[in-house]
């Protein structure tokens, strides 16, 4: 897709800003899904996942005797871990990267205002990450269907997916994309690497958004949609008792988060069009 098409839309009356904003996101998910680096990264951390997983929870939870469902969710949970990692850390080139091959400026001579370019970046790359992310994430769902023999979990494995994974995606991908409007990228990585181990840590005596409807791992979620069942009394902070009410609380608090940094992002960039 040429940049002319990335930026033509009608060319008069109510529809310009719908076809610009469709161009953008097919712009950039084009863009994004095309990435090699993308690929190789999610590979990687795919690999990771996998050993993190073989030498952690799914042996710990089979000791147990614990039930198939959790173990599907254990793979879930792990997969959002670093799925949402990686997923912020590849989306926060967006801006950069436009700036560097010199498309900034050609969308901005086109037809979409500056929260249709924003939005469009957004909702076009996160949709792009979520094509890997839902790549590797299901072949290890197929992967463990297969080892248990029990083809009653891929319900449960879309399920783990659409209520865990991408909420937190589209979180954290927000924050990627707004956060580096004024962001250096590197130094936004860095700041949200710290941010993500610091969430995720399970402790009493460190003040943490572990365990809150803040918490970019979806807890409530895990216990109260997906039905999770902890098996150590230190779990109980990282997987709190919740309901399936709460557990969509938690996913509606986190797109709200996302949709307030997005805003904030659009009122600098439409000053920043403004000022000149």
């Amino acid at each position: 897709m040429t940049g002319a098409t990335v930026v033509a839309g009608v060319r008069s009356g109510r529809g310009v800003s719908w076809s610009a904003l469709g161009g953008v996101i097919r712009y950039e998910f084009l863009m994004q899904v095309r990435r090699g680096a993308l690929w190789v990264g999610f590979l990687l951390l795919s690999a990771v996942l996998v050993v993190a997983y073989l030498s952690g929870s799914g042996p710990y939870l089979q000791r147990l005797g614990a039930p198939h469902r959790d173990l599907m969710i254990a793979w879930a949970v792990l997969a959002n871990t670093f799925f949402a990692l990686g997923a912020g850390l590849f989306l926060a080139d967006r801006f950069q990267r436009d700036r560097r091959i010199r498309v900034q400026e050609l969308l901005a001579s086109g037809p979409a205002d500056p929260g249709a370019r924003l939005l469009g970046k957004y909702l076009g790359a996160v949709a792009a990450t979520l094509v890997t992310v839902a790549t590797f994430f299901s072949a290890g769902a197929i992967a463990l269907i297969i080892q248990l023999n029990d083809l009653s979990l891929a319900p449960l494995a879309l399920a783990a997916f659409l209520a865990l994974i991408v909420p937190a995606v589209f979180f954290v991908g927000a924050f990627a994309i707004a956060c580096t409007t004024f962001l250096w990228p590197p130094l936004f990585q860095f700041l949200f690497v710290g941010y993500m181990l610091w969430t995720g840590l399970n402790v009493t005596d460190i003040p943490t958004l572990s365990g809150t409807l803040l918490s970019p791992y979806l807890n409530y979620v895990v216990t109260g949609i997906l039905g999770y069942h902890t098996f150590e009394p230190i779990d109980a902070r990282l997987y709190p008792a919740s309901s399936v009410g709460l557990g969509l609380a938690h996913i509606v608090v986190l797109l709200a988060c996302a949709a307030v940094a997005l805003l904030a992002a659009w009122g600098l960039e439409v000053w920043r069009v403004r000022r000149g």
